[in-house]
């Protein structure tokens, strides 16, 4: 497991400040009632508390500071969230950011030198997570726990059960108001409504893929790109020199990649879980978590036969992309123009310091120019500058997280690079 630089932990306290507040957000702000009927006004919120958990799981993981900026950025602004979170479905995915935090603190238990006062916040995260009702946040808290208490396991069973007695204590604490538990239904079915297909779910690079998935009505969703991503995931993986590749310390995250993407193809009931849908924001994590893991210990190649064999994945995906969805596919069709000079850019900065910004700079251009151009009916979200439309109906409580996250955020972001550089 990559540990270097992972003493100076002071990146934890934003997201403990950030999560706690989301909840009092949830909460205060009416919870389930406000969040479905008018989340607009909860957006900003709601992305600055998955920022900061993403970004804590990626240093929890040993990325360095850069790369976990740049993974937040993407899982955070991909369509799928916005689909779905300003779509008015905000409930399926209220409860993400704390279970990404808990999911960061619980994989910090395995390496810090103070477990015992690392499991009390992770209990109270994963209590958070658990108030939200819904099977499948605590499913992912369980199969999270198990990954990181196994992959520790070995070499040290004491910090194997701390991990184990930070869940537990979360469960114990939720167990007494667990009533709506009784309402879970169970069984084994599948009649294929919100059940994605396995390439479906892997085609995280392509903006235009408008995958046919059928609702929980029985009628396919909107056109939409909501797999889409990172647009660098499958360029990536042409550049890696997978013969150098030390594979050590990551059993943990492909594991649980493994699991969620198991998860996420159906079938659609199983047992409490339902809608293999909302698996994707897991599955896109583990999976780009895994995938820098493996880019920062291997070493990068840059070759024209590589960036030819990046072009032609691109390519075959794109032509995928028109033929499952022809119209709307083709109507997007000028979005591929940037993928596309981004690719060609790529191995420019591969061995670079500018990498990360580059990857997060495109990231944002092509979220934006996605959205952009998929907002308005066909995707069921509001078009971005009607985020802007209603100030007055804003809910107070819709700054709360942003300026104290980005403000505790900013003090030790800062006292971090200050301790590097004295250290440098």
């Amino acid at each position: 497991m990559n540990t270097k630089g992972r003493d100076n932990r002071t990146w934890l306290f934003p997201v403990l400040a950030i999560s706690l507040t989301w909840a009092v957000v949830l909460v205060v702000g009416g919870m389930t009632s406000v969040f479905s009927t008018s989340c607009e006004d909860l957006v900003l919120a709601y992305e600055t508390a998955m920022v900061a958990a993403l970004y804590a799981l990626c240093r929890a993981y040993g990325l360095r500071k850069e790369s976990a900026a740049v993974l937040a950025l993407s899982i955070s602004i991909t369509p799928f969230m916005f689909y779905f979170q300003i779509g008015g479905r905000g409930p399926l995915f209220g409860a993400l950011p704390l279970v990404f935090g808990a999911w960061a603190l619980l994989r910090c238990l395995m390496a810090t030198k103070t477990p015992s006062l690392m499991a009390l916040p992770a209990a109270f995260l994963v209590f958070l997570t658990l108030s939200w009702g819904r099977a499948q946040e605590g499913a992912a808290l369980l199969i999270i726990a198990a990954a990181c208490a196994g992959e520790v396991f070995a070499k040290d069973r004491r910090r194997a059960g701390w991990i184990a007695a930070s869940v537990l204590l979360g469960i114990a604490a939720y167990a007494p108001v667990a009533g709506d538990l009784a309402g879970w239904n169970g069984g084994l079915f599948n009649s294929g409504r919100l059940v994605p297909t396995l390439g479906q779910v892997l085609n995280l690079s392509n903006p235009v893929w408008m995958p046919h998935v059928l609702s929980g009505t029985g009628e396919f969703l909107p056109a939409a790109p909501i797999f889409f991503a990172a647009w660098f995931a499958q360029p990536l993986l042409f550049f890696i020199d997978w013969r150098r590749l030390e594979w050590k310390g990551t059993a943990g995250i492909a594991g649980l990649a493994g699991i969620f993407l198991f998860l996420a193809v159906g079938p659609e009931r199983l047992g409490p879980l339902s809608f293999p849908l909302l698996w994707v924001p897991y599955v896109q994590a583990a999976l780009l978590v895994l995938l820098f893991t493996l880019a920062e210990q291997g070493n990068l190649v840059v070759s024209r036969a590589r960036l030819g064999w990046a072009f032609a994945a691109f390519a075959v995906t794109s032509y995928c992309a028109v033929m499952e969805y022809p119209e709307p596919a083709l109507h997007a069709a000028p979005l591929l123009l940037l993928p596309a000079v981004f690719i060609a850019a790529l191995p420019k900065f591969l061995r670079t310091a500018s990498l990360p910004f580059f990857l997060a700079v495109t990231t944002a251009i092509l979220a934006v120019a996605t959205i952009w151009t998929f907002s308005g009916a066909e995707l069921a979200i509001p078009h971005p500058s009607a985020l802007l439309a209603h100030p007055a109906a804003w809910h107070p409580f819709a700054f709360l997280a942003p300026a104290i996250g980005f403000a505790i955020w900013a003090y030790f972001a800062a006292a971090e690079a200050r301790s590097a550089g004295r250290h440098s």
